[in-house]
């Protein structure tokens, strides 16, 4: 079995493919002259790729989330007594 070199090909900086060759290539691979081949495990389809660095031009989004706490069981004993003082208006 042979070891497979995965490789990026890039087409104006922009990662447009991946695939694994059984060699090391360099340049643009046989009859795709408008891309160019590149040794990398890192670059990401749609990735850009600038001075020898693959970057996602989308990174990720973080949203923080607001923790949602329970309640206490004083806001628990107010809204109980809340309910039963409607409960007792509608008698």
């Amino acid at each position: 079995m042979s070891n497979l070199i995965r490789h990026v090909i890039l087409k104006d900086n922009v990662v447009v493919n991946a695939i694994e060759y059984e060699t090391l290539q360099t340049g643009c691979p046989e009859g795709l002259e408008d891309v160019i081949a590149i040794a990398s495990d890192a670059g990401q389809i749609g990735w850009i790729y600038a001075n020898g660095v693959f970057t996602n031009p989308n990174p990720p989004v973080i949203v923080e989330i607001p923790a949602i706490l329970p309640p206490t069981p004083e806001e628990l004993m107010a809204q109980l007594n809340a309910i039963q003082a409607q409960i007792a208006a509608l008698k």
